[in-house]
């Protein structure tokens, strides 16, 4: 009796090792098993984001553009025909630098007008209201008259305000200045109406 006790001390102790050797095998093949369950779906969706990336907003397009309005001032008045090129200085084109030319034809004689103007776009490439100021230099003999002097450049400050938005593949736009010329006591204002074409597309690209 006392030898069959002492064998079935000895078989219960070499079984149990063997159960948690079970129990940790089962639970390392369940995890293996979750593992490559679950690789592929990660692996899928790190080449998804790779494919189709967020897409990059272009640098806001230089618009090259003509004009044509209307110049008034007590001492005269009369249409005027023009160029510019609104160039964004920021991605968004919140800002621009507007270098234009003017040809105005008052009911006295054709008078040139150069001006730089920085304008405030809110709206960015999609357009709106923009508002500004500038510098200008006139070739006025209108001026000189208003200041008892000839023909000559005259030096003054712009402001202007307007709005512009698409039309197409092109931009229309319309806006009104005024000019504060030093010197003379010729001040003008016009009303400007125009179209611009972009050189490039504001869209946004996906990138590759």
């Amino acid at each position: 009796m006392p030898v069959s006790t002492d064998r079935r001390i000895h078989v219960s102790d070499a079984s149990t090792p063997h159960a948690t050797s079970r129990s940790s095998s089962a639970l390392l093949l369940a995890l293996v098993t979750v593992g490559t369950l679950l690789a592929p779906v990660t692996v899928e969706a790190q080449v998804r984001r790779g494919r189709n990336p967020p897409p990059t907003p272009p640098w806001a397009p230089i618009t090259l553009g003509v004009r044509g309005g209307w110049e008034q001032e007590q001492i005269a008045n009369g249409g005027m025909l023009g160029a510019e090129a609104r160039i964004p200085v920021v991605r968004d084109g919140r800002f621009e630098v507007v270098p234009s030319f003017d040809a105005v034809f008052l009911n006295v004689q054709t008078e040139y007008q150069y001006n730089v103007d920085a304008v405030f776009v809110p709206g960015g490439r999609r357009g709106g209201v923009f508002f500004g100021g500038g510098v200008a230099w006139r070739e006025s003999l209108v001026a000189g008259l208003a200041s008892e002097g000839g023909k000559d450049t005259y030096f003054g400050y712009n402001i202007v305000l307007g709005g512009k938005g698409a039309f197409g593949p092109l931009q229309a736009q319309i806006g009104i200045r005024w000019s504060l010329l030093t010197d003379t006591s010729f001040d003008p204002s016009a009303l400007m109406i125009g179209l611009s074409f972009p050189l490039w597309s504001a869209m946004p690209q996906p990138r590759r």
